[in-house]
């Protein structure tokens, strides 16, 4: 079933079905900054300060309660604190849609990093993961990045009408592919976010101040929440940025120490990351919740990036052993 169209928010809308449900002043202005694949997001400015009003378009209440439950349990951090409502509850109904209000997180988006911007993003990840280790969901969340066997077999059935020949070939690529890259079991497993890539990070003069849309984490290795980063950070035109990489890398080991296990992992995981990146996205087009061109982007950059990364995993390894292998 595809997605609920997210409705569109009028004045008097905004004033009459949401403000009145929290106290956070009286409406000056609002714009729509925001219209995503699961969500839609106004930006409101009130007497009391700067707000977002989210609009979940993916209508699942036990993604949002174990995103609310998340958020709630992370602190120092700039992330998205939903506000309560004047009934005590953090979800209210707006047109059929579960609804969220959030305290507005300054910055803009970036498309080009400094080094130093690398450094933030992989240092918040390694505060994240210092929080979010052994966290106990409230609900069973969906395995968004799962790449079992019973999943890639379905993919590749739903895609036999697939007419785009670009995907068909990936389709068949993931097929023979995703599974020579295996976890271990026992890796270090908690919240992740799981989605921390540039659209979803706010900077100002070049540091970081928010990072936002947990809408699709669950809990799993963090290691792969680390390399779905480096995936997400450091992949343009088919070709992995391993100076960006490294540095990443290194601001997330200045606050969590990697095991031996994750540190041995990683290569597998950041080979996966990109696999399941890509049938994530197909499995999703299957179901019309996701336009083409999103999946004809992934494939030629992310998709083709994992292809073009052809060194060894002892070299690889062997890189990431190092710590200071940079000067920032």
């Amino acid at each position: 079933m595809a997605f609920l169209p997210a409705p569109k928010a009028t004045k008097t809308e905004i004033e009459d079905h949401i403000l009145k449900n929290f106290n956070i002043g009286k409406l000056l202005s609002y714009k729509k900054i925001k219209k995503g694949l699961a969500n839609c997001i106004y930006y409101i400015k009130t007497t009391k300060g700067d707000f977002a009003f989210k609009i979940a378009i993916r209508h699942n209440s036990n993604k949002i309660y174990y995103e609310i439950k998340l958020l709630n349990s992370i602190h120092g951090l700039p992330i998205p604190k939903p506000i309560k409502t004047k009934d005590d509850k953090y979800i209210f109904d707006y047109k059929g849609h579960r609804t969220l209000v959030y305290p507005f997180l300054p910055g803009k988006e970036e498309e080009k990093f400094t080094k130093n911007m690398f450094f933030e993003v992989g240092k918040f990840l390694g505060k994240l993961h210092l929080q979010t280790e052994g966290f106990i969901p409230p609900v069973k969340r969906t395995d968004f990045y799962n790449t079992s066997l019973k999943r890639i077999k379905r993919v590749v059935k739903e895609s036999r009408h697939q007419k785009n020949i670009k995907i068909q070939k990936a389709v068949s690529y993931l097929k023979e592919n995703t599974l020579k890259y295996k976890l271990p079991a026992g890796l270090p497993n908690g919240a992740m976010h799981i989605d921390f890539k540039p659209e979803n990070t706010l900077f100002i003069k070049g540091k970081l101040t928010g990072v936002v849309d947990f809408d699709n984490s669950y809990n799993g290795p963090l290691i792969f929440d680390l390399a779905d980063t480096l995936a997400w950070f450091c992949s343009k035109n088919g070709k992995f940025d391993m100076n960006g990489a490294k540095i990443i890398y290194q601001g997330y080991k200045s606050v969590r120490k990697l095991t031996t296990q994750e540190h041995q992992a990683l290569f597998d995981a950041l080979h996966r990351a990109f696999c399941a990146i890509v049938l994530c996205g197909i499995d999703y087009l299957n179901h019309k919740n996701l336009p083409e061109k999103y999946i004809v982007w992934a494939v030629d950059n992310l998709l083709e990036t994992q292809k073009n990364l052809k060194i060894t995993k002892g070299e690889f390894q062997k890189i990431f052993n190092k710590y200071n292998f940079c000067n920032l």
